[in-house]
C-alpha cells in the first residue's frame, strides 16, 4: 500500500474546517441572511475540530513506519532519521511564517506584550508550555498548535521504544493494547495537569487579548491532553496495517464492501457531531473536558483513517483533485491564512455585508493559497525531497503529505 487513499481528502477536510472557522468569525450576522447566520453558526462553534483531525492523521501517518517493522518483527527505526524528516517538515516552513508575521507585529501592533519571549518560545516549540507564550503572534493565532504537534512528534518514539523493547509477543491484539494502556497512562497524567495546573483568574478571558484567552484556554489545552488526539492516529495506524497482514481478512472485507461501510460510517459519525454540538458549552460532550469533543471526534475520524485506505468508493470520493492538491499545500494553507485574513480586518473585525465578506474573504483565501503553493515549490518540497532522497525506504512507505 504505497498510497493511503482517502487521507489526502481527510486533510483537505481539516484544513478547510480551520480556514473557514477564521472566515465566518469575521462576518458581521446582524448584516446577513438568515440561511448565512446558520451556516456561521456551525464553522464558528464546531469546525475547530479540524485541529484535532490534524493531530489524528499525524499521529496515523507518523507512526506508520513503527507498525510496519513492528508487524514485521524487525528492530525499531532509526532515531536520527525520524527526527531529520520531521524537522524537514516542520521547520522551514514555519519558521518563515513565524519570522513574517513576528515583525509585521511588531510594525503594526507594537504594544503587544512579551514579543521577545513569544518569539523564543516559538523558535524552540515550548509556545504551549504556559499561557504567556501559547499564541506565537496575535497576527497569527493558529501556529499556537505546532508547539502540541511537535510534543507529540517527542512522544511517539518515546512510547514506541516501550512496545519494540518492553513487549515481546508481537501481533495486532498485543500492539493495540500496549497502546490503549499508554491512553490511559495519558489520560492519568493529563487528569494531574487540568487539576494541578490551573492559572488564577486574573485577566482570563478572551476580553484580554491573546494572554488572557490563552488562560482561559488552558490547562484544557496543553501538550500531554494533545497527544490522546495523535494517539487515536497510532491506534488507527496500528489496526489498518493489522488488518493488512492477514491476506484473508482484508480480501473478504473488501469482497463485502466492509472498508467502504466502516470509513462512511466514521464520517459519518465526525458530520453528525459537527452539526450537533453547535450550541454544546466550551469543553462540553468530552472526557476531561478536552477541547474538540475528544474522544468522540478523534474517534471516529480514526474509525475512518482505519478503514479508507482499502475502500472502493468512500476514498476515491475523499481524494478528489481540489482536495489532493489543498492536501499538498495544506501547511501553508494552515501556517498563513490567519495572517492574511487578519490584514484584511485590522481596522474593524467584524464585515458588514454578505457580498463585501465574500469579496475579502474569497481574496484572502485566494491570496493564501497562492503563498502556500510558492511555498511548497520553492521551499517546502525541495528540502523534503533532498531528505527523502538520503533517508531510508521505510520512511517513504506512505505517500501522503504529512
Amino acid at each position: 500500500m504505497n498510497r493511503l487513499t482517502g487521507l489526502d481528502g481527510i486533510r483537505a477536510i481539516a484544513c478547510l474546517m480551520v480556514v473557514l472557522h477564521h472566515a465566518f468569525q469575521r462576518l458581521n450576522a446582524n448584516t446577513a441572511p438568515g440561511i448565512l447566520v446558520g451556516i456561521q453558526h456551525v464553522f464558528t462553534t464546531t469546525a475547530p475540530v479540524g485541529v484535532s483531525v490534524f493531530f489524528v492523521l499525524s499521529g496515523a501517518l507518523l507512526s506508520q513506519p513503527y507498525w510496519r517493522r513492528y508487524f514485521n518483527n524487525q528492530a525499531m527505526p532509526e532515531l536520527k532519521e525520524y527526527v531529520k524528516r520531521r524537522a524537514a517538515r516542520i521547520v522551514p516552513g514555519f519558521y518563515l511564517a513565524l519570522v513574517i508575521s513576528m515583525i509585521i507585529e511588531r510594525i503594526l501592533l507594537p504594544d503587544v506584550p512579551d514579543f521577545t519571549r513569544r518569539f523564543i518560545a516559538s523558535l524552540t516549540f515550548t509556545s504551549g508550555f504556559h499561557y504567556s507564550t501559547f499564541f506565537s503572534t496575535v497576527l497569527n493565532g493558529p501556529l499556537w498548535s505546532i508547539s502540541f504537534e511537535v510534543f507529540s512528534y517527542v512522544l511517539l518514539p518515546f512510547f514506541m521504544a516501550g512496545l519494540f523493547f518492553f513487549v515481546h509477543k508481537r501481533g495486532i491484539g498485543t500492539g493495540i493494547s500496549y497502546w490503549f494502556v499508554v491512553l490511559i497512562i495519558i489520560m492519568g497524567i493529563n487528569a494531574l495537569v487540568i487539576t494541578y495546573c490551573q492559572p488564577d483568574n486574573i485577566n482570563r478571558g478572551w476580553q484580554y487579548g491573546i494572554v488572557g484567552g490563552a488562560k482561559y484556554w488552558m490547562p484544557n489545552y496543553n501538550p500531554i491532553g494533545f497527544f490522546a488526539h495523535f494517539l487515536m492516529g497510532i491506534l488507527a495506524s496500528g489496526l489498518m496495517l493489522g488488518i493488512e497482514e492477514n491476506r484473508q481478512l482484508k480480501e473478504n472485507m473488501t469482497r463485502y464492501y466492509i472498508f467502504d461501510a466502516v470509513s462512511f460510517m466514521g464520517l459519518l459519525l465526525f458530520v453528525l457531531l459537527v452539526i450537533t454540538q453547535t450550541n454544546t458549552p466550551d469543553f462540553g460532550f468530552s472526557l476531561q473536558q478536552q477541547p474538540y469533543y475528544w474522544p468522540w471526534g478523534a474517534a471516529s475520524i480514526a474509525l475512518t483513517i482505519a478503514f479508507v485506505p482499502s475502500s472502493k468508493w468512500v476514498g476515491a470520493v475523499l481524494d478528489n483533485a481540489f482536495f489532493k492538491y489543498t492536501a499538498k499545500i495544506s501547511f501553508g494553507v494552515y501556517i498563513w491564512h490567519h495572517l492574511i485574513m487578519n490584514l484584511f480586518t485590522l481596522e474593524s473585525f467584524r464585515i458588514d455585508g454578505c457580498f463585501e465578506w465574500s469579496r475579502l474573504m474569497l481574496l484572502a483565501v485566494a491570496i493564501t493559497y497562492g503563498i502556500a503553493a510558492l511555498s511548497w515549490e520553492y521551499l517546502e518540497s525541495p528540502i523534503l525531497n533532498a531528505v527523502h532522497k538520503d533517508g531510508k525506504a521505510e520512511y517513504s512507505q506512505t505517500k501522503v503529505t504529512s
